[in-house]
């Protein structure tokens, strides 16, 4: 087995630790929800870039695209520079955008962070927002208790509120890990159940170095020290 690793340098869109942020917008009947919010919230890359996009039946397409976190969508720009929704993103299983690893598990992108074999730790990112009530009569968010968190994808995006409102947001940051076929949150567990060989080194690297396991830099370090000993034990067989 051979050691890939693709550590990442966070951008200003990735954020070292896996802090959520939340915001508002205020939209009226039909406003495009999408052109309220700003870019670094509602895509996954920091801009749309030349990539190669992969389906689960071997095939490739190439174009400028960017992964949309309103709907975990794929969106292009075509030749006529418009933004344009593509029809077969659920057939996507990866996207190779520049020197960036995307892939899709369970209607969701994740970028991949560093890859050892089939095993990937990975950054997930989910929006919800807080859709008003119908029956509210007044303007703006109602009360909690008759509000609903929703995934934006089960909103009808040309709904007519017949008034302004305005609608909180939240967008999460979590670590994965993915074996190939699933992703799991990454965990002290979820280390040692995928590195089973070298199980007592994980604890002990983790205990030493006091792992942090919402802090990037930490997840790195752990995860390529379990991939170096894990192969390690494997060339000794």
């Amino acid at each position: 087995m051979c050691l890939i690793a693709l550590t990442c340098v966070p951008d200003s869109g990735f954020l070292s630790l896996a802090q959520d942020r939340e915001g508002s917008i205020r939209v009226t009947s039909r406003d495009d929800m999408l052109r309220k919010l700003p870019e670094s919230v509602s895509y996954l890359l920091p801009a749309f870039t030349e990539s190669t996009l992969v389906y689960a039946n071997g095939s490739s397409a190439d174009g400028k695209v960017n992964i949309c976190l309103l709907d975990n969508s794929v969106r292009f720009i075509n030749p006529s520079d418009d933004t344009l929704l593509l029809a077969n993103a659920d057939f996507v299983s990866s996207v190779m955008a520049g020197d960036t690893l995307l892939i899709q598990r369970d209607g969701q992108f994740v970028k991949c962070i560093s890859l050892y074999g089939d095993l990937s730790l990975c950054e997930r990112r989910s929006f919800t927002f807080s859709e008003p009530d119908e029956d509210a009569g007044y303007s703006g968010i109602p009360a909690t208790s008759t509000a609903k968190q929703v995934r934006v994808q089960s909103v009808d995006y040309a709904r007519t509120y017949g008034r302004e409102v305005e609608i909180p947001w939240k967008l999460k940051t979590e670590y994965v890990l993915d074996d190939g076929s699933r992703t799991i949150p990454a965990r002290r567990s979820s280390f040692i159940k995928l590195f089973p060989e070298c199980a007592d080194q994980v604890r002990a690297f983790i205990k030493e170095h006091s792992v942090d396991f919402k802090d990037l830099d930490d997840l790195v370090g752990l995860f390529q020290y379990c991939a170096e000993t894990d192969m390690s034990l494997k060339d000794k067989q």
